[in-house]
């Protein structure tokens, strides 16, 4: 945790930072949601706290990310209600535990989203501007150039 926790404080180039939890194939709902209850969700949350689902979604068994994330908040709700009777509440903004569903054609990736926020938006700036590039893949142009400035005259 200490290289996650350095990563989303130090990186340039992040947007955000995943744990992957669980890889698997899916091909329907049911896939799905039994797949995201299989992780012990007790190791990472309890009850009296919140969590938000956000998926990505490229598949043609899921076309709608909406619904994916709900299921997959339905399977981790379900899970709580059935061992201890109580769930954990959504919070959208500022949730305990965010969880991020990637699902490509029928690949499937459960991760813990560490960064909260996208990291672009650490705080700095009270205001901004519509920019021509995305600033993280502007930083890594940069970076690519310097060092291969540096290296042409060393």
């Amino acid at each position: 945790m200490k290289t996650v926790y350095r990563i989303n404080l130090c990186s340039y180039f992040a947007l955000r930072v995943l744990i992957p939890l669980r890889y698997d194939r899916v091909h329907n709902e049911d896939h799905l949601y039994n797949s995201v209850k299989r992780i012990n969700w007790n190791d990472f949350i309890h009850e009296e706290q919140t969590i938000a689902v956000r998926a990505s979604v490229n598949s043609d068994y899921f076309s709608n990310s909406h619904y994916v994330e709900l299921k997959t908040k339905d399977a981790i709700v379900d899970q709580f209600k059935a061992r201890n009777g109580v769930r954990p509440d959504v919070d959208l903004y500022r949730p305990d535990l965010s969880v991020n569903i990637h699902i490509y054609k029928n690949s499937l990736t459960i991760s813990l989203d560490t960064s909260g926020d996208s990291l672009h938006k650490r705080g700095y700036r009270t205001s901004s501007v519509e920019a021509p590039i995305n600033e993280v893949l502007a930083r890594g142009v940069g970076e690519t150039i310097w060092m291969g400035w540096r290296k042409d005259f060393s």
